[in-house]
């Protein structure tokens, strides 16, 4: 800080601030109050018309918007197809339900077997006895649904 020069640059003659106020308020008041602008009789009472029949406005739209339209169409058709197609597939789950049902009970276990794709041959169930231990093979052999042991016609 005491590297700073402390001498302005600026120079202001001696006295200048002296009667700075009077000699401010002088002039102001020299100045003509008439500016010249003068409004003409009537002017606020006319110019209010004037600018609004200036003013081009634009024109309403109208109330029926047929892009808006069709937008809410399509929207409603998505919202309709979503609701009769879930209905569709709940009616579809209840068909398949039914003829699994029927099936089930017009055919005999042995006939069902017959129809099956799976094939049987005594090495795989004696490959998968001798993987397994002996109480397991024995509890699924109570309790699994095999052709043996399989009611059809109890309601679960």
């Amino acid at each position: 800080m005491s590297r700073i020069d402390k001498k302005s640059p600026f120079k202001v003659p001696d006295g200048y601030f002296n009667h700075f106020e009077q000699k401010l308020a002088q002039k102001i008041d020299a100045i003509n109050p008439n500016t010249g602008y003068r409004t003409p009789l009537d002017y606020f009472q006319k110019v209010e018309n004037q600018i609004l029949h200036s003013v081009d406005y634009p024109k309403g739209k109208s109330l029926f918007n047929w892009s808006y339209t069709w937008k809410a169409m399509a929207a409603a058709c998505v919202v309709a197809l979503f609701y009769f197609n879930e209905k569709n597939t709940v009616d579809q789950n209840e068909l398949a339900e039914f003829f699994i049902e029927d099936y089930l009970t017009t055919n005999t276990t042995y006939e069902i077997a017959d129809h099956s794709d799976y094939y049987f041959e005594v090495g795989n169930f004696i490959e998968d006895y001798e993987s397994i231990a002996i109480d397991d093979a024995l509890e699924i052999r109570l309790y699994g649904e095999t052709p043996t042991n399989l009611n059809l016609f109890d309601d679960e």
